[in-house]
């Protein structure tokens, strides 16, 4: 019945369509691991130009820190408590976000709900380790602060 109509009979196994759907499910954790690393390097890059404008405009208070004898060590847990509390409060956004809208399209397709805790888990790691990451790249510049330079302006 099928002679003339240009296709081809396939005989598939059971086996053969699982191989084949293992391959795609492999692409697609793929897609899904290069979109979780280019979120987490535009997170990284707006963290760290977050801080640096913060630096920037604190230095008449870092400078203040320096003179009041606080060392840079001190002055640079400041900023890494204020980016880790950056990652904190953006990942608790993005996961409440992030499970009502998957909540959503769960009641919305009729599928069983499967949304497990340990899954949560790597999102919430990426997130708080990508803010303190940043703090620690922009914390940096403090040592590089003059003081007689801020004072003088």
């Amino acid at each position: 019945s099928l002679s003339g109509t240009g296709l081809d009979v396939v005989v598939a196994t059971q086996q053969d369509v699982i191989n084949m759907l293992s391959r795609w499910f492999s692409y697609i954790d793929l897609f899904i691991l290069l979109i979780i690393v280019l979120i987490s390097i535009v997170a990284i890059i707006n963290i760290i130009n977050i801080l640096a404008i913060t630096i920037q405009e604190n230095h008449k208070q870092i400078a203040t820190f320096k003179i009041i004898v606080a060392s840079d060590r001190q002055i640079k847990r400041i900023y890494l408590f204020e980016s880790f509390m950056m990652g904190v409060r953006g990942t608790s956004a993005g996961l409440v976000i992030g499970i009502a809208i998957s909540y959503l399209i769960i009641f919305l397709s009729g599928l069983p709900l499967d949304i497990e805790l340990s899954r949560l888990l790597f999102p919430v790691l990426i997130g708080i380790l990508t803010s303190v990451f940043a703090g620690l790249l922009v914390s940096r510049k403090i040592t590089k602060i003059d003081i007689e330079k801020v004072l003088n302006q």
